[in-house]
């Protein structure tokens, strides 16, 4: 029910007013009534109503001063004036103080006074609206703020402190930080997207531990703990560790999520927070390789950027193992690729990158999507099948062991991509050759020339696809390259000796290979 409160220093006009609808059919109810405005503002405190329907002329407090003070008192309801007055100049001065709408008593009547307050009712549904759109937008934006204090204190280490306490009371943290910690609190990889409910959920109980709850990166909660106040060594340790303690408890209740944990040491000085946020980021780098809660004190964020032996020989050779087809060697070469970057704990940048490198040598383009999603080192296990689906491509092509380096990148592009329809153009591109030239080389290298060689390979795909399901035939020479379908089955018969279909019926490999 919207609550009313009447004014009006003729007492008859209140009983009126309150018998002129029938209020509670309407939604509405008449809370009170107030002869002159002392009374009706202190009943406004009393009986808190939703629409004050006040007269404008009134013994003692008029109308104008009743709705200048109550709104200075803090009422944001609806106003609804009366007046005798036809003169709309000092209606106008009632609306520039906030009456929403106005009634000439001398053609008052009941559908009238509800269409009224029907119009009210509805402004102050739409500024609650508004009201609570303007509180998201601003809590946004002061978040957005905070964030950007967190990466503005990753790249300005050693800051002032009298320079640290403007940025982050501008940002809305309150705490002085002259003495502080950090907890960075990350969400698995499958629950990226509950990040703010994290931040909400630590932002709920962070005060109780002297703490602020910021949102970092995309998926991760820096709790800023302020210990300013807080001189002993020990005490300090117990907060932080139960604030730890706090976030991993309601993550798991609330959220059902296992998060992980980065923690700084207690710094003290110029620059802290900005070091502690660096220590509490450098420990959550671990979690990269398992799953937990690490003190930077324990020795945590301690990863090296060297390349073990296992990874770069399998670098040097990815080339040539998928060339030769060599998908056992490809696979154990891989795993213990990753079994030896696991034991000596690479920096994840590190790992990317030698993947990423691992690529190139392959042939393989992938989307960044791809990479980005790469969140834990258990992700990379699945890496290895787009080697593996090359080398099992190559089947039984023919290729000498050593290439020049051209030649080779031109390969590995020519079996990443000849579903496509290349050109000579492009993929001496891709070798950084001219085309003349090119074409010389790959035919000298590879012993055919290009547009044969990559008529082996579609050759090839169509034939693996045709021993290992039954798709249409002439679905899976479209995706292998081959648009015209005539042309494909002139080109398969010359090469195979037989129709697809033909070669398909066959009942062995042994039989395919007599046709």
């Amino acid at each position: 029910m919207v609550g009313i409160l009447i004014v009006d220093d003729d007492a008859l006009v209140r009983m009126f007013l309150k018998q002129i609808v029938p209020w509670e059919e309407h939604g509405y109810t008449v809370v009170g009534d107030a002869c002159e405005g002392e009374e009706a503002l202190e009943k406004i405190q009393e009986l808190r109503p939703d629409i004050l329907l006040t007269d404008m002329s009134m013994s003692g407090m008029d109308g104008l001063e009743l709705i200048e003070r109550a709104k200075a008192d803090g009422f944001d309801g609806g106003v609804v004036v009366l007046s005798c007055h036809e003169d709309f100049s000092y209606v106008k001065l009632a609306m520039q103080l906030g009456a929403d709408e106005y009634l000439l008593k001398n053609h008052l009547n009941g559908p009238e006074l509800l269409r009224v307050m029907d119009l009210v009712r509805d402004k102050m549904e739409s500024r609650r609206i508004q009201s609570d759109r303007l509180h998201v937008y601003a809590k946004r934006g002061l978040r957005a703020m905070q964030h950007e204090l967190l990466e503005a204190l990753l790249a300005r280490p050693g800051l002032p402190i009298e320079e640290q306490h403007r940025m982050t009371e501008a940002a809305g943290l309150h705490g002085r930080y002259d003495c502080c910690a950090v907890v960075l609190a990350q969400l698995p990889a499958s629950a990226e997207g509950q990040s703010a409910r994290l931040i909400e959920l630590c932002g709920q109980f962070a005060a109780k531990y002297r703490a602020e709850a910021v949102r970092f990166q995309k998926d991760s909660c820096a709790l800023l703990v302020d210990l300013s106040d807080e001189p002993s060594a020990g005490a300090q340790r117990e907060i932080i560790q139960a604030l730890s303690a706090a976030v991993a408890n309601y993550a798991d209740r609330y959220l059902g999520l296992r998060v992980s944990e980065g923690i700084s040491r207690v710094h003290q000085g110029n620059g802290e927070l900005c070091d502690a946020l660096h220590e509490a980021h450098a420990a959550l780098v671990s979690a990269f390789y398992k799953e937990g809660i690490y003190w930077c004190d324990a020795g945590a964020g301690e990863l090296t950027e060297l390349l073990p032996p296992a990874a770069e020989s399998f670098e040097r050779e990815l080339g040539s193992l998928i060339r030769r087809g060599a998908a056992a060697q490809l696979v154990e070469g891989f795993h213990a690729a990753l079994a030896q970057i696991g034991e000596t704990r690479m920096q994840p940048g590190a790992v990317l990158y030698w993947l990423r490198r691992c690529d190139l040598a392959a042939g393989i383009t992938r989307e960044e999507r791809e990479y980005a999603a790469l969140r834990t080192f258990a992700d990379y296990e699945a890496m290895g099948e787009a080697y593996l689906r090359q080398a099992q491509q190559r089947g039984d092509l023919d290729l000498p062991e050593e290439l020049s380096p051209a030649i080779e990148t031109a390969v590995g592009f020519i079996r990443a991509h000849f579903s496509e329809q290349l050109t000579l153009a492009q993929v001496a591109a891709q070798a950084g050759l001219t085309q003349n030239y090119f074409s010389s080389l790959f035919k000298q290298e590879v012993g055919v020339g290009f547009s044969a060689y990559l008529t082996e390979c579609r050759l090839q795909c169509v034939c693996r696809r045709l021993r290992e399901g039954n798709e249409m035939i002439k679905q899976i020479a479209a995706e292998a390259g081959f648009l015209d379908y005539q042309h494909f089955c002139r080109t398969f018969r010359k090469h195979m000796g037989v129709s697809p279909a033909e070669y398909r019926r066959a009942p062995n490999a042994a039989d395919r290979a007599n046709l």
